[in-house]
């Protein structure tokens, strides 16, 4: 393919990319974390992007749909939309902020490495190879195709994880794991299946045949890793909870059932202990957090919260069960970061009267239900209003007099205690609300990962002041505002300049794995040198969780 420029404004980030790529993977090639929910099919609509200038092909049948008349100002859907000359393009947010997203988790080309160590005998004359890299998580599985000469990405595809037909969430798969004699096999065929999906369609997209796969780097949290190579995880469904085992494994894909060539090299990255798996130590491999100055602090947040503080030389880790009130689960009217959900709700400027709540919905239209981070917002919105006290407690259709119109006619008595209305009518006619009951889970959530933050710091004697910087690392910590996570105590009280989003950062940890031997032996001495914290040993932690449940903790 030859190469053609593409520059995205403003900022002039300027690349070649091979001719035909579309948008969305030319900008996750220099690091601009646009959004890609969907998958590339078009239908989150959170890739919006301008072209001002340059050859592209034509709108799609998903663009045409979502975009209307924004059409014919330009206006495009990054995944939708092939480069077929030089082109300029306008991102929807300031570049300095996309870049600010991807800068630390899509590292310099100096940390991509390109000692993978494969046999490279039997290739074609042009001497190509690639490699894969796999990010297992509970609920969605993230492959990325790798060119081991240059260490470019070239196609990432991602798809839900199939084993969630046994559960949601790791004790309800471990339970089926160990509750019948193919328990453990039938997750790690649902799970084998679904990157078998990816490699075919990162094949198809790159056109790169599976032959050529010379090797894949994989990571995921302890449970995960154990059901992709087979592993009963009875150790992790009791006390003490002890993993089968948490060092490195390279495997034969053959072995696995992977749609490669038998022979090709599967390496495992490393956890740290039971509930702290490779994912947290490709996280701390692909942000370079210990070699980072000052105190820096890792949090990615999710059903189970995984926490790494560096400095002083030295790493400490924790993990804390934090609920899947993040995802939207157990929410009356939650849902997972899909079309139609609440991602962002503010109340606008004005005096007292003229406030107005704005709710926005991922894919646009009437809202489904809320997710993680419109959850978020919308009770930091409550706080800031006065309507909700800090110790959760929402108030009733009598309203304090300062509260602003806006929110205290949304507040209405329901069977169940008092609840806040989103949308009057959604997706379905339905209401779109928010409950006590709501308020209540997210507390719980945002309390357990608070708590191992401050226990954290106390085992190291450190002040929160004295953070430099937190790292969000998943995909819930890329969307949710420092803001409002600070408002409501998710967060240390510190600037928010020294909150950075770093997007998926464990899939970057498994590309630098995918390329580099030194990498992967890198992964292996940090393993070592993380130092578990295990909170269920730490009695403080239980007074510390009560107090982090108020929303004026640390606020």
């Amino acid at each position: 393919m030859s190469g053609v420029a593409v520059t995205f404004l403003p900022g002039a980030v300027s690349m070649t990319v091979p001719n035909g790529i579309d948008l969305l993977e030319a900008a996750a090639s220099v690091g601009l974390d646009l959004s890609g929910d969907c998958g590339g099919q078009g239908t989150c609509e959170k890739c919006r992007v301008r072209v001002v200038e340059g050859e592209v092909s034509a709108p799609s049948e998903a663009e045409i749909a979502a975009l209307g008349p924004d059409l014919a100002a330009g206006w495009r859907l990054a995944c939708q939309t092939r480069v077929l000359g030089a082109t300029k393009v306008e991102i929807g947010q300031p570049i300095s902020e996309t870049w600010r997203k991807g800068a630390l988790a899509r590292l310099s080309a100096g940390a991509r490495l390109l000692d993978s160590g494969i046999d490279r005998s039997g290739l074609d004359p042009s001497g190509q190879a690639f490699s894969v890299a796999v990010d297992i998580g509970t609920t969605t599985v993230v492959a990325t195709l790798l060119d081991l000469g240059t260490g470019r990405p070239l196609a990432t595809s991602t798809a839900t994880n199939a084993q969630n037909v046994y559960g949601a969430d790791v004790i309800s798969r471990i339970t089926h794991a160990i509750g019948g004699e193919r328990g453990t096999a039938e997750l790690q065929e649902k799970v084998i299946g679904v990157i078998n999906g990816l490699l075919g369609d990162l094949g198809r997209r790159a056109g790169v045949p599976t032959a050529k796969i010379r090797s894949a780097a994989v990571v995921g949290n302890a449970t995960m890793i154990h059901l992709f190579l087979g592993v009963r995880p009875d150790g992790l469904s009791r006390a003490p909870y002890e993993a089968a085992f948490t060092a490195g494994r390279t495997v034969d894909a053959g072995s696995l059932g992977l749609d490669l060539a038998p022979s090709t090299e599967v390496h495992v990255l490393p956890g740290i202990a039971s509930f702290l798996g490779a994912d947290t130590v490709g996280v701390v491999l692909a942000t370079r957090l210990a070699e980072l100055p000052g105190w820096s602090l890792a949090l990615d947040i999710g059903t189970n919260g995984e926490l790494v503080l560096a400095g002083d030389g030295r790493l400490w880790a924790c993990s804390t069960a934090a609920g899947p009130a993040f995802e939207g689960a157990q929410i009356g009217d939650g849902m997972r970061a899909a079309a139609g959900a609440i991602e962002r709700v503010s109340l606008g400027p004005g005096d007292r009267n003229d406030k107005d709540l704005h709710l926005q919905v991922i894919g646009g239209g009437p809202p489904a239900g809320i997710c993680g981070s419109g959850l978020i917002d919308a009770v930091a919105v409550l706080l800031a209003a006065g309507a909700l006290d800090a110790s959760g407690r929402l108030s009733g259709p009598s309203q304090p007099a300062d509260v602003p119109p806006a929110i205290g006619e949304r507040v209405v008595a329901d069977p169940d205690g008092p609840a806040f209305i989103l949308a009057e009518s959604g997706a379905d006619g339905r209401r779109v609300r928010l409950t006590q009951t709501d308020i209540r889970q997210l507390q719980l959530g945002k309390a357990a990962i608070r708590a191992g933050v401050q226990l954290l710091l106390k085992e190291v004697g450190l002040e929160e002041a004295r953070l430099d910087r937190i790292l969000l690392a998943g995909a819930f910590g890329n969307y949710i505002d420092p803001t409002s996570a600070r408002r409501i105590g998710l967060l240390p009280n510190i600037p928010l300049e020294r909150i950075t989003p770093v997007g998926n950062a464990a899939g970057v940890g498994a590309e630098l794995a995918a390329l580099s031997r030194t990498r992967r032996r890198e992964a292996e001495e940090l393993a070592r040198r993380i130092e578990h914290v295990p909170l269920a040993e730490r009695p403080e932690f239980q007074s510390e969780f009560i107090k982090a449940t108020r929303f004026d903790y640390g606020v």
